[in-house]
């Protein structure tokens, strides 16, 4: 038998998609553009400037996209093959766990290194203009593909354990959230406990760490060399770790329940914790509300995550009374990053869950049986979002208040010295971030539906929601701190213009996307249903040689 027969078919099947080759172009000519963008209007700067303001935006940006790499390709690879009781068929024959896991991985991170990869020349111009070192463009090369490998490897071990698209993806996002920005901010904890800065291992599986690291100004220094290889090299042994676990558990996990979902007794414990509201009454008003209210897993999920979140926000602010200065500063950069981190947390989850349960139903088949009934396509519609406002209302307000809390100190404190232009950016940056949060929820909502109707599987689904209504905005202030830092904005009120533009454009991109994504529900829902299940070709029917649905 040959050394992982698996690998071999999956990489065939991937290089024949013309996806592959496509998204390497789309990617090397965004960041080309953004190049182009950034050299234009940092004009003032000298070209060294520009050339290092330039590398370490697309750099910022490749380490953001890498991070979130496993839970867009790995997270729900193999959770979709329980689900469809295909493992099985895999584990009949003398295959192992690992040439099951090493194929998947093979297979759905060859796309995510195509994209690295294409980016790595762009970022290598600046080198060329004198604006990095070789060392850097090679450091910072190394964290991508550390930070790509890591990522991956969380979203195959999380894939093992899950059974649904819903918790293996946001389990993966959890845990490099974890790695990411929890570990600092425990580090930071510490630090102003004790007074010192010990606990240094907190940060090592941290890729923004590693990534700031890399940099000669901090690499030079006496303990930036070590710091930096410890972080590679921990990296790298999680990643390592978490494979090794997939591989040892998908054997003995993958007969649990058979691929299905969970037993009888689950869903009537959630009738009996359902809330009030959900009563015969609702079911006869509103059914397919009362349907996707049913499951109360993606409420406590959503609940766990921002009470831990709250509870460290609120450790922080608390601490901007403290008598240090040095305490107040660093606390208030650390809560206005938790406030951002909230909203970005709970505009995932949304889009998430927005799209889980018309994905699976149409994977199974059960919309288009549920288009039998005298249920309106309107009544599924307004039902699905009137569910993700409810599941979401009190996450809303708590991130509401977040916002209200930081705009009330920040202008009211003494410490903070807010005046003229700065206070008039902080009560934008906050009081728009109010309004942002409510329309990027409504877009994404909808926008969310649509992707999930016309998308083969929930995880590709919530990567186009995310690319559509998120990645805009996102890269759009990435381009203006940069372009900032080069002095692109010099003057009286230029940066204020520049914000509520951001804002306005923002306003009328979601306005736009979630009505067209509500159109285009409401003319072509039953024609997009009827035509019948999405196929989906999991490794076990691939095996079985049905390549006509993978391609």
């Amino acid at each position: 038998m040959n050394f992982l027969p698996v690998i071999g078919r999956e990489l065939q099947v991937q290089a024949r998609q013309r996806s592959t080759n496509r998204s390497r172009w789309i990617v090397a000519a965004a960041v080309i553009v953004i190049w182009c963008f950034l050299m234009v209007m940092s004009s003032r700067a000298s070209a060294h400037e520009r050339a290092k303001i330039t590398f370490i935006a697309i750099s910022v940006v490749s380490l953001g996209a890498v991070m979130l790499a496993g839970v867009f390709q790995t997270a729900d690879c193999l959770s979709e093959e329980r689900r469809e009781g295909t493992l099985g068929l895999l584990f009949l024959t003398d295959l192992r766990g690992y040439d099951v896991v090493f194929g998947k991985l093979a297979s759905t991170s060859l796309q995510a290194f195509y994209l690295l990869l294409a980016s790595l020349p762009v970022l290598a111009l600046p080198l060329l203009m004198g604006g990095t070192t070789a060392g850097e463009f090679w450091r910072i090369s190394l964290v991508l593909l550390t930070t790509l490998y890591l990522s991956l490897s969380v979203g195959m071990f999380i894939s093992s354990l899950s059974r649904d698209s819903r918790g293996a993806m946001v389990g993966t996002f959890l845990a490099m959230l974890v790695l990411a920005g929890l570990m600092p901010l425990l580090w930071g904890l510490v630090v102003m406990a004790k007074s010192s800065f010990g606990f240094s291992f907190l940060l090592w599986p941290c890729p923004p760490v590693a990534y700031q690291q890399a940099f000669d100004l901090y690499y030079s220094s006496r303990a930036g060399n070590g710091m930096f290889w410890k972080c590679i090299v921990t990296m790298l042994t999680l990643g390592t770790g978490c494979l090794t676990a997939a591989c040892l558990l998908l054997p003995r996990v993958w007969q649990e329940s058979g691929g299905r979902p969970a037993p009888a007794r689950t869903e009537k414990r959630s009738f009996q914790l359902s809330e009030p509201w959900v009563k015969a009454e609702l079911r006869a008003r509103a059914p397919f509300l009362w349907l996707a209210s049913r499951d109360l897993r993606s409420r406590r999920t959503a609940n766990v995550v921002f009470l831990v979140l709250l509870v460290i926000w609120l450790i922080f602010f608390l601490q901007l009374w403290s008598s240090s200065r040095v305490a107040q500063g660093l606390s208030f950069s650390v809560a206005m990053f938790l406030t951002y981190g909230m909203h970005l947390v709970l505009k995932c989850l949304v889009a998430v869950e927005a799209s889980r349960r018309l994905s699976e139903d149409r994977q199974s088949g059960a919309l288009e049986l549920l288009l039998v009934t005298p249920l309106e396509v309107r009544d599924i519609i307004s039902g699905q979002t009137a569910a993700i406002w409810r599941m979401f209302r009190w996450q809303l307000l708590a991130l509401t208040s977040v916002n209200i809390a930081m705009l009330c100190y920040g202008l009211g404190a003494t410490t903070m010295r807010m005046d003229g232009e700065g206070a008039v950016i902080f009560f934008m940056i906050m009081a728009g971030g109010i309004v942002m949060l409510y329309l990027d929820t409504f877009a994404l909502a909808r926008v969310a539906m649509w992707q999930a109707l016309i998308k083969k599987r929930h995880a590709k689904a919530f990567m186009a929601t995310i690319l559509r209504v998120l990645l805009p905005a996102w890269l759009a202030v990435v381009l203006m701190i940069f372009t900032g830092f080069a002095g692109a904005f010099v003057g009286s009120g230029g940066v204020t213009v520049l914000i509520l533009l951001w804002f306005i454009i923002a306003a009328f991109l979601d306005a736009i996307m979630g009505a067209r994504a509500y159109a285009n529900l409401d003319q072509n829902f039953r024609q997009v249903v009827s035509s019948g299940p999405v196929p989906t070709a999991p490794v076990g029917n691939s095996g079985a040689g049905s390549r006509e649905s993978r391609e």
